[in-house]
C-alpha cells in the first residue's frame, strides 16, 4: 500500500542502482518518487513535494550541484542528501554551499544512507485527527461523528494524501503518481470521480464542500478549519 506519511525523491541516471534505491527505501515504508534527470527531479520536488531528497551529482543534463541550487532556489525545503562517487573534498564543500544538507559517497552502505535520509523525515503518524474525521492508517479505518465509513482501496489512500497534506494544494500529477502507483493508462478524470464518491460517503458533497476543495485546473486540497482541528 502507498505510504503517506514520509516520501523520498531519488534522483539517479543509473536505472540499476535507482531500483536497488528504491526497493530499500520501500523496505522501510517510505512513499519513492524517481527522477533521471535534474529537469525530471526539479519538476517532481515542486509537484510532489518530497520529505527528503537523494541527490546524485553526476546527472546526464544538470549537475547535482546546480539541481540543489535551483532547489533552494525555488525555496524547497526538503533535506538534500548529495551522492557522488567522487572522493574529492571540494565536491563535499561545493555541495554544502549550494545548500546540501549531507553528502554520501559511493560505493555506499544502504544501511548508513537510509539511516541519514531518516534523521530529516518527519515523524509517521499512525491517526489522523480532526474535528468529527478520524483516519487510522495503519489499520485503514475511517469514522466519521464517531461512525465507521466504509472505503474502497483508492478511496482511502485519496482521503489519506490529501488530510495528511492538511492545508496544502495536491495536484492531480501527484495523486495519480502515488495513489494510483503510476498508472499513466488512469483518466486524470477517474481522479474526480473517486473525490465525488469520496465527499458523498463523508457528507462532505454540498454546493461547497468543507473538507475536500477543488482547486480549478491543478487538483484538490483538504481543509480543515484552524479552529475545528482536534486539538
Amino acid at each position: 500500500m502507498p505510504s503517506f506519511a514520509a516520501s523520498v525523491l531519488v534522483v539517479e541516471d543509473d536505472p540499476s542502482n535507482r531500483a536497488v534505491l528504491r526497493t530499500a527505501c520501500e523496505g522501510v515504508h517510505l512513499t519513492v518518487f524517481e527522477a533521471a534527470t535534474g529537469d525530471d527531479a526539479l519538476r517532481q520536488a515542486v509537484e510532489r513535494h518530497p520529505d527528503v531528497v537523494l541527490l546524485d551529482i553526476g546527472l546526464p543534463d544538470i549537475s547535482g550541484f546546480e539541481v540543489c541550487r535551483r532547489l533552494r532556489a525555488q525555496q524547497v525545503t526538503a533535506p538534500i542528501l548529495m551522492v557522488s562517487g567522487r572522493a574529492d573534498l571540494v565536491d563535499v564543500v561545493v555541495g554544502i554551499e549550494v545548500g546540501a544538507d549531507d553528502y554520501v559517497r559511493k560505493p555506499y552502505n544502504i544501511r548508513e544512507l537510509l539511516g541519514r535520509s531518516e534523521s530529516g523525515l518527519p515523524a509517521v503518524a499512525s491517526r489522523l485527527e480532526f474535528a468529527g474525521l478520524d483516519i487510522d492508517l495503519n489499520g485503514r479505518r475511517v469514522r466519521r461523528d464517531g461512525d465507521e465509513v466504509q472505503l474502497t482501496v483508492t478511496e482511502f489512500d485519496l482521503l489519506a494524501m490529501l488530510a495528511s497534506r492538511n492545508g496544502d494544494t495536491v495536484s492531480r500529477t501527484a495523486l495519480l503518481g502515488t495513489v494510483w502507483a503510476h498508472n499513466l493508462e488512469v483518466d486524470p478524470r477517474t481522479i474526480d470521480a473517486h473525490v465525488h464518491r469520496l465527499r458523498r460517503k463523508l457528507g462532505d458533497h454540498g454546493a461547497e464542500p468543507r473538507l475536500i476543495e477543488t482547486v480549478q485546473g491543478i487538483g484538490y486540497r483538504f481543509t480543515v478549519p484552524a479552529a475545528a482541528a482536534a486539538a
